[in-house]
């Protein structure tokens, strides 16, 4: 009788032959020499100790199922991976860093290439060992029990697959399912009229289509078969899903040929890819584009067991494992103009609280001689100016393509000035921008000495205002707006230049009336002694005769600049 040392796993019962196979970490330590057919089912046994163990709650994406390697090139280069995993996990996680930074505007394209030519040249385990797109890496503990376990069931596999030893197969495959499909150990042959009622399209099963823990499942193919049938696909679950796979851009899917154990591996293999290249078929392009490994089941693993009729049917199909979709959008586009005009309608009354802090009712007379509110600070007129554009923007927005992502805009635009307004009456200069710093100094208490006087405070309230927020703030909000509101919505599909027209075309017309009723205001609080209406027109000619002023075409060239840099800043 041969005899075989459990030291060596695989080892030949020549004695001279030294070279350690796969999985020699699963053999008992003794030294005892065993019977040949007694080690074969402890080495068995051990193995599949060794991967019930190591796989136990762990799900693993087999990043090697695409590549054309046998058994043991399987286990030597999963060996490989395990030696490298912390030099994998901490290279990924650098990409990733580079990659957010790009996304975030912080870097360039250049940059960014630049950036991951470096990684890789300093981690060339990634060229070796790459991560399937999309795929989110954990930490090097969980990266590493996933390797570990791919390596165990590999280490199984090899054992399984050594030719001219049965017993070794029997033990390697007896039981095998820890998160993965059963052995099928019990491999009857086909009944009489089994084969014929399997290609008929009522088949084996009452349905041949279910959902499990695993995914969905697509059975009952004929035997020799590949194609689907055709009732199979008429049932409302696979329509149901298949549509939901087309709708849904967030899932991730592995098709998993079947067979069930009869006949040579090779032609099962051969039934196994084909089924699975069928399944995949029927998706529509957006469910391929998102499908990441299509293909056989590994050699003697099965979905149940083949000891039965109806068994052996459930075998002869596909597994479609569903990687579960990110939440769905929190808030539905439908909903952003409502949501969108509430937040700017806050807004609106914060604006108009601060203008209205720079006033104060002290008994004071017009130039009409009635009781009105004092201007204590020229800070007031680019408030009472911002206010006027925010109430105009809200009051007309009906004339956007976008008014969600416009009323969005607001609340961030504003709040870029409120910051820096409180941040000056508070003496933190060092966090505010020289622009506004200019404004804040600038606009002080009002000289009431003469109309000119007056008109030249006001005019550099209003343009180192102005000035300083779109110069200084604009680029800023509109990316911060771009980046949330495309979240919020889950708007991937529009682009920066998307939103361009509302800003510029449409919103021209507000500006317009912003001008018009600033004006009116202007002659109301100023030394005029005329009506309103008759201050408002002198006021309004005399901007467009003398120059200076709100000159629209000089703002809307300030807004075009922050409009590229903002477009810059998002990389687009």
């Amino acid at each position: 009788m041969a005899y075989i040392s459990t030291q060596g796993l695989g080892q030949a019962s020549d004695p001279e032959h030294s070279d350690r196979d796969p999985g020699s970490s699963s053999v008992r330590p003794s030294g005892e020499v065993l019977p040949y057919r007694q080690a074969m089912e402890s080495i068995g046994k051990g193995l599949q100790e060794e991967y019930k163990r190591n796989c136990a709650g762990v799900t693993v994406l087999r990043t090697l199922s695409r590549e054309s390697l046998t058994p043991l090139e399987k286990v030597k280069k999963l060996e490989r991976k395990l030696e490298v995993i912390s030099r994998l996990v901490q290279g990924q996680k650098l990409i990733s860093k580079m990659v957010g930074k790009y996304r975030m505007g912080k870097i360039s394209k250049k940059q960014l290439v630049a950036s991951l030519q470096g990684i890789l040249h300093a981690f060339p385990e990634l060229k070796e060992f790459p991560f399937p797109q999309g795929y989110a890496v954990g930490s090097e503990a969980q990266e590493r029990a996933k390797v570990q376990c791919e390596l165990s069931q590999a280490r199984w596999e090899w054992f399984a697959s050594q030719s001219g030893r049965p017993v070794a197969r029997r033990a390697a495959l007896n039981g095998l399912g820890v998160g993965q499909a059963t052995s099928g150990n019990v491999c009857s042959g086909y009944k009489p009229g089994e084969i014929k009622t399997s290609k008929t399209q009522k088949g084996h099963l009452p349905v041949d289509v279910r959902l499990t823990t695993r995914g969905l499942e697509i059975a009952d193919f004929g035997v020799n078969w590949r194609g689907v049938k055709e009732a199979t696909k008429q049932e409302q679950l696979l329509k149901d899903w298949l549509s939901k796979f087309e709708s849904n851009p967030n899932y991730r899917l592995r098709i998993i040929g079947y067979s069930d154990c009869i006949g040579k591996e090779k032609n099962n293999n051969f039934l196994r890819e084909g089924r699975a290249k069928r399944v995949y078929e029927l998706l529509g392009k957006n469910a391929r584009s998102q499908t990441i490994f299509v293909g056989s089941a590994s050699p003697g693993t099965y979905i149940t067991d083949n000891s039965t009729v109806e068994g052996r049917a459930t075998n002869r199909g596909v597994v479609i494992e569903i990687y579960t979709p990110k939440p769905s959008c929190p808030y539905a586009l439908k909903d952003a103009l409502k949501i969108e005009l509430d937040a700017a309608r806050k807004t609106l009354g914060l604006s108009a609280h601060v203008a209205k802090s720079f006033l104060r009712s002290v008994g004071a007379l017009d130039a009409r001689g009635r009781f009105t509110e004092t201007i204590l600070d020229n800070k007031y007129w680019f408030a009472k100016l911002y206010e006027l554009i925010t109430y105009y923007e809200i009051a007309e927005v009906q004339r956007f393509e976008h008014p969600g992502f416009v009323l969005h805009f607001i609340p961030i635009f504003y709040n870029l000035y409120h910051e820096s307004l409180q941040n000056f009456w508070q003496g933190k200069l060092n966090q505010i921008s020289q622009l506004w710093i200019n404004h804040f100094q600038t606009a002080g208490r009002p000289s009431w000495n003469s109309v000119s006087g007056f008109a030249n405070q006001v005019l550099k309230s209003i343009v180192t205002g102005v000035a300083a927020h779109i110069q200084g703030d604009m680029a800023i909000a509109l990316e911060q707006a771009y980046r949330s509101y495309t979240a919020k919505y889950c708007l991937s599909n529009l682009r920066f230049d998307d939103f361009r027209k509302d800003f510029f075309e449409n919103n021209r017309p507000i500006f317009e009336m912003v001008q018009a009723a600033f004006f009116l205001e202007l002659s109301r609080r100023g030394p005029f002694p005329v009506r309103p209406d008759v201050g408002q027109f002198i006021i309004g000619t005399g901007a467009q005769l003398m120059g200076g002023g709100l000159d629209i075409d000089e703002v809307y060239r300030w807004r075009a600049e922050a409009w590229e840099k903002a477009k810059k800043r998002l990389g687009q």
